[in-house]
């Protein structure tokens, strides 16, 4: 599988590998990391929407 979506890439996948300028710049298990992660190693910054919306998420969205 090859995406973009966050959400399909971690309802599915077992793991995920980033590439960046023809090099593979990051791999884990999927149950090991989070799409906060996973963005990082794609974009190389830490402070992105995804990051910054799931730190303003409650336990109860979280749960569902």
């Amino acid at each position: 599988m090859i995406s973009h979506s966050m959400a399909d890439v971690m309802a599915v996948a077992d793991g995920s590998w980033c590439c960046g300028s023809a090099a593979t710049t990051a791999s884990s298990p999927v149950s090991q990391t989070t799409s906060q992660e996973v963005i990082a190693a794609i974009t190389g910054a830490t402070n992105n929407p995804v990051s910054a919306r799931a730190s303003r998420r409650t336990p109860e969205e979280d749960a569902s």
